[in-house]
């Protein structure tokens, strides 16, 4: 295993480690929504500042429309993450909508560790 592919195994765990704690966590204080979209915001901001500074250095852009769905959804879960940060009352859809966005960012990020600690390439034929 490649020294890259070590750090990536090793950030993504860690990553994993945070969603778990912060389940547990929000589980045991009530907070649960609280915490969740406080990590759906940052996950989804994160996904969108990355891409936005990996474009700014790319000198002729060719955008694919998976690319523009992917980044539109990920824009719709920060909208409504930060939306449930600022408001003072909870409705049941967002609250069903934290738990989802929250699911499905920690099964995509399982399914990479699972893909990053399946798949080795020892050389390009």
């Amino acid at each position: 295993m490649s020294k890259t592919d070590s750090w990536i195994n090793v950030i993504v765990i860690v990553v994993i480690a945070v969603y778990v704690i912060t389940w547990i966590f929000g589980l045991v204080t009530h907070k649960l929504v609280n915490y969740f979209s406080v990590i759906n915001a940052t996950t989804a901001l994160t996904i969108l500042i990355y891409w936005i500074q990996k474009q700014m250095h790319i000198t002729q852009h060719y955008i694919e429309t998976r690319e523009i769905i992917f980044l539109g959804v990920e824009a719709l879960f920060a909208g409504i993450s930060v939306y449930a940060l600022f408001t003072s009352i909870i409705n049941h859809w967002l609250r069903i909508t934290q738990y989802v966005i929250f699911s499905l960012h920690l099964i995509a990020l399982i399914l990479f560790l699972i893909f990053m600690l399946t798949f080795k390439l020892k050389r390009l034929i």
